[in-house]
């Protein structure tokens, strides 16, 4: 006898099912060349949802628009490139549900942000208002200098993720920016940009499914280890660790890793769980610092360090990588902190740089690969 209850959430069968029933996705060749529904058909469709909303009791129904699934394919190519779409796609209509969410840019779940965000004052050049979207909806006002290209503008981006390991996509009315070194002309003060992160949206559904304690067949317990604690989870007895996996990460969320025995556990593991065993939750190593984000093109530094006296240090060259609108006070810090030295100053081409007055690299005429001294105080 199956253990799992038909609406059990890995019966794909019975999900299949759920999704014919309730997304009206039509096939295009592209934006443009798409099948011309009129204005009276599209109202046949809305009213069809209207009038049969019962086939989805958990609410998991939802209408995409013929321009929204062209968008929507190009996303969940991305992450397929970034090897990440395994629960991105429209047999999950809770992941595409939220992804539509992030989209809308007049969603009443945006949480605003009232305060205006300057992350390079050291820039001194007219600079326009772009509001940032992302994963959670949240919205940040930035300023951001005029001069960047479309490439720079996702590094910018980057400052407003939500997981530093992801990879991103930027949404512009309804369109992908590419990453590229065009201008940012075409947007326009105030605007919205929407960060695309290919990490998954939050969805309880099937952690509540699989620890469901009205299920009347046989069970079994895990022991879940998360920040020391531990949570008792009782679930069928012929689960698989794929498809626990699968309720772990989208409850707790990508950043994420979780440990049986030691080993990791993958979205693919086949295996029975048995009865008691441990599951542990760790949280993915961050180190976040301005110093790790690099603004605009990325250039190479060789640094040679001098003692105070102005005599070369023994082993004392590193590389550096920067972005050329990467702050020097910001690079001067992160030296400091990795060298565990105080910078007196640093020369370029014999030329004193000082840090006081801050500026980035460009606006000091260092947009190529170079050499620098460093005099440590």
């Amino acid at each position: 006898m199956n253990p799992f209850p038909n609406n059990f959430p890995f019966n794909n069968q019975n999900m299949m099912m759920n999704m014919n029933n309730n997304i009206f996705p039509n096939i295009m060749n592209n934006q443009f060349q798409m099948l011309q529904m009129n204005q009276m058909q599209m109202n046949q469709i809305n009213q069809m949802m209207m009038q049969n909303p019962m086939n989805n009791q958990n609410q998991n129904y939802f209408y995409i628009n013929p321009n929204q699934k062209f968008l929507v394919d190009k996303i969940i190519k991305f992450y397929r490139g970034s090897g990440k779409n395994t629960y991105m796609n429209y047999n999950e209509p809770n992941q595409i549900k939220q992804l539509l969410n992030n989209l809308d840019t007049n969603s009443p779940l945006l949480k605003e942000g009232n305060d205006i965000t300057d992350p390079f004052p050291y820039i001194h050049e007219k600079k326009k208002l772009i509001r940032f979207i992302n994963h959670d909806l949240k919205i940040f006002n930035v300023k951001v200098p005029i001069s960047f290209d479309k490439k720079t503008l996702y590094d910018v981006a980057c400052l407003y993720k939500v997981s530093y390991f992801t990879n991103i996509l930027l949404i512009y009315m309804n369109c992908i920016l590419n990453k590229d070194e065009g201008s940012i002309d075409c947007i326009s003060e105030g605007d919205f940009v929407v960060i695309i992160e290919d990490i998954y949206y939050l969805d309880h559904t099937y952690f509540n499914q699989l620890n469901n304690i009205n299920f009347n067949g046989a069970k079994i317990n895990v022991h879940l280890r998360l920040n020391g604690n531990i949570q008792p989870l009782v679930i069928p007895s012929n689960t698989k660790f794929s498809q626990l996996y699968k309720a772990l990460i989208l409850h707790f969320g990508s950043d994420y890793i979780f440990f049986f025995n030691s080993f990791i556990i993958q979205e693919k593991d086949d295996r029975i769980i048995g009865n008691g065993s441990n599951i542990e939750c760790r949280k993915r190593w961050e180190v976040i610092g301005e110093y790790a984000n690099k603004f605009g093109k990325i250039i190479n530094i060789k640094i040679n360090f001098k003692d105070s006296k102005g005599e070369t240090m023994k082993s004392s060259s590193w590389n550096f990588q920067v972005g050329i609108f990467n702050s020097i006070k910001r690079f001067k810090i992160s030296i400091e902190n990795q060298t565990n030295f105080k910078i007196k100053c640093f020369y370029l081409k014999g030329k004193e740089i000082n840090f006081e007055e801050d500026k980035s690299f460009a606006s000091l005429g260092i947009k190529e690969d170079c050499e620098i001294q460093i005099i440590l105080d």
